[in-house]
């Protein structure tokens, strides 16, 4: 799976980003990845165990969800606290002919669908269409 995020809200630069992809880490396992996209996006690849497309689908909205909650909460920021509200997409990967590129790209189309949906909302990329979660 990847998943592609960018938090909003009120962040002091740079500091303010790093904080917030801090924060989501606890939401993933050592074996996925954590990396900062630019500003304030990140992108996450979760090592699925999952044997059937339905059940990886259930278990990374689980996990997009996770991520909203965790940079849900309130904090500490040069003495200011600061809430983040969370964009996310991602995108399933099932063995399908395609690059990571595309892979970025889909999570990305998802991503920005969550954003003009609201605050703290995600999607996953479907072809055709993305699945309003």
């Amino acid at each position: 799976m990847w998943i592609r995020l960018a938090t909003e809200g009120a962040h002091t630069g740079a500091r303010g980003a790093d904080k917030s992809g801090t924060a989501s880490v606890p939401c993933v396992r050592d074996s996925d990845t954590v990396a900062r996209f630019g500003g304030d996006e990140f992108v996450v690849i979760l090592n699925s165990q999952q044997d059937h497309e339905t059940h990886a689908s259930a278990w990374v909205e689980t996990v997009m969800q996770k991520i909203i909650d965790s940079l849900a909460r309130p904090y500490q920021l040069s003495d200011i606290t600061h809430i983040c509200t969370t964009s996310v997409g991602a995108t399933i990967y099932t063995g399908q002919p395609c690059s990571a590129g595309d892979l970025l790209r889909q999570a990305d189309q998802a991503m920005y669908d969550a954003k003009i949906a609201g605050k703290n909302r995600y999607r996953l990329f479907a072809y055709g269409t993305v699945s309003t979660l």
